[in-house]
C-alpha cells in the first residue's frame, strides 16, 4: 500500500504505467511468501518440541511464543529464530514504508500550492494512521519478553493488530469518500 501510494503521489502520470496487474501480483506474492516464510520455521521447529505441561495456551491465538511456554525442552534457539524471524519481516516492511513516506513527504514539500499539498497527502492520511497502529502493535509483539508480566499487555498488543486494525479499515478509507463527509455534515448538524 505504501508503495502504492508513493507511486500515486510521487508519479501520477505514470501510475497506470508502473502498478500494472503484473507488478500487482509480484507485490502480493511477496507479502504471501514473506508471511509464510515467517511463520513456517517456527512452526517448523516448535513441531520437534516436547511438551508435558498444560494444554491450555493462555491466548487468544496459537502464538509461538506462547506455545513454547508449555514446552519442557529448551527453547532458546526456536525462540531466537522466531526473534530473528519476525524481526526481519516487521523491521524490513516498516523500513520499505518508511522510505515511501519520506520520498512522499520530500515530493510534497516540492508542491507550491498549501491545498494541492494537502489533497495529495490526505489520500496517504488513512494507511499511515493504520500503519502506525500495527507496527506500534508489532514492534512491540516482536520485541516482548518471554516472562509473564508481558502477558496482559501482549493481549492486547496481539488484539490492536489482529482484531482492532481490521475493524478500523472500512471505517478509515471510507471517510475519505466526499459523500460519506457530506452525510456526516448533515447528521452533525441537523442535530444542532
Amino acid at each position: 500500500m505504501s508503495f502504492d501510494r508513493y507511486i500515486a503521489v510521487c508519479y501520477p502520470l505514470q501510475y497506470g504505467a508502473v502498478m500494472t496487474p503484473r507488478l500487482c501480483t509480484q507485490l502480493t506474492l511477496g507479502c504471501w511468501i514473506a508471511g509464510f516464510t515467517d511463520t513456517f520455521i517456527p512452526t517448523l521447529l516448535v513441531s520437534k518440541v516436547w511438551f508435558c505441561k498444560s494444554n491450555i495456551i493462555d491466548h487468544f491465538f496459537c502464538d509461538v511464543e506462547h506455545l513454547l511456554k508449555l514446552a519442557c525442552s529448551n527453547t532458546g534457539l526456536i525462540q531466537l529464530i522466531n526473534l530473528c524471524s519476525s524481526s526481519l519481516v516487521v523491521f524490513g516492511s516498516l523500513l520499505c514504508n518508511i522510505t515511501s513516506y519520506v520520498c512522499i513527504i520530500v515530493s510534497l514539500t516540492k508542491i507550491s500550492k498549501a491545498g494541492s499539498r494537502w489533497k495529495s497527502f490526505s489520500t496517504c492520511v488513512s494507511h499511515l494512521l493504520l500503519v502506525a497502529i500495527i507496527y506500534g502493535s508489532s514492534l512491540f509483539l516482536c520485541m516482548r519478553g518471554a516472562t509473564a508480566s508481558y502477558l496482559d499487555i501482549s493481549k492486547l498488543s496481539a488484539f490492536m493488530t489482529g482484531i482492532v486494525t481490521p475493524l478500523l479499515n472500512p471505517f478509515i478509507y471510507t471517510l475519505k469518500n466526499a459523500q460519506v463527509h457530506h452525510s456526516i455534515h448533515v447528521l452533525i448538524f441537523r442535530r444542532s
